[in-house]
């Protein structure tokens, strides 16, 4: 487990446009023991993303928390929900979810309410 939330600081570079929230980010991955990081090149580490995956919607390289090291899209994501799964539909393409191996589904307990989306 990487006890850290990559997330929150790429919301406050976003909100804030302050490199140093990003510099935060390379200092996070960097800072993890390497004999325990680097023993599986990250296959074996696990990191809460949130309530959704990707991290933000911003298509920036900077806001890519995958990015700022070599083994960091090795490591498997805790999410409530990824944008990218969309509707149902997707989950029949041929190898759709392939991409998605490292990212585990962690039911999101919450009410939909249709009524206040209209």
């Amino acid at each position: 487990y990487i006890p850290a939330f990559p997330g929150l600081l790429v919301d406050d570079f976003i909100g804030t446009g302050d490199p140093e929230h990003l510099n935060c980010l390379a200092h996070m991955w960097h800072s993890l023991p390497e004999h325990l990081f680097l023993r599986n090149a990250g296959y074996d580490h696990l990191m809460v993303a949130g309530t959704c995956h990707p991290f933000t919607p911003c298509g920036t390289m900077e806001c890519d928390v995958t990015t700022y090291h070599p083994f960091a899209g090795n490591v498997a994501m805790l999410v409530g929900g990824v944008r990218e799964l969309g509707g149902a539909d997707f989950a029949f393409e041929p190898s759709a979810l392939y991409a998605h191996l490292r990212t585990i589904v962690v039911p999101f307990p919450v009410t939909l309410d249709c009524e206040s989306l209209r």
